[in-house]
């Protein structure tokens, strides 16, 4: 569901090296914040525009938690993890 293509969209962009900014409803912060690869902050305009000019007040940081989340990434779904979560989420979708 839902939940699912928020993890997988997560996944992609922390394997990218992309430092990710979420909510703390999300189904996402907690591995955010177990890899310090980006801000988890509440579901308000003005506490994302607060997380928002933090992550781009400290360019060398940014680069940091990208790197740490694309460790955290391939760690955790190298190999065939990864590929057999998405097929399960097709599955899922597409009821095959």
């Amino acid at each position: 569901g839902q939940a699912d293509f928020q993890s997988i969209c997560r996944d992609m962009k922390l394997a990218d090296g992309t430092a990710v900014l979420t909510t703390r409803e999300a189904n996402t912060s907690p591995e955010i914040i177990a890899a310090d690869a980006g801000r988890v902050a509440e579901r308000t305009p003005e506490a994302m525009a607060e997380a928002i000019a933090d992550l781009l007040a400290d360019p060398a940081e940014l680069q940091a938690m990208g790197r740490r989340g694309r460790a955290w990434v391939l760690e955790a779904f190298g190999g065939d993890v990864g590929v057999q979560r998405f097929a399960a989420l097709y599955r899922q979708v597409t009821g095959a």
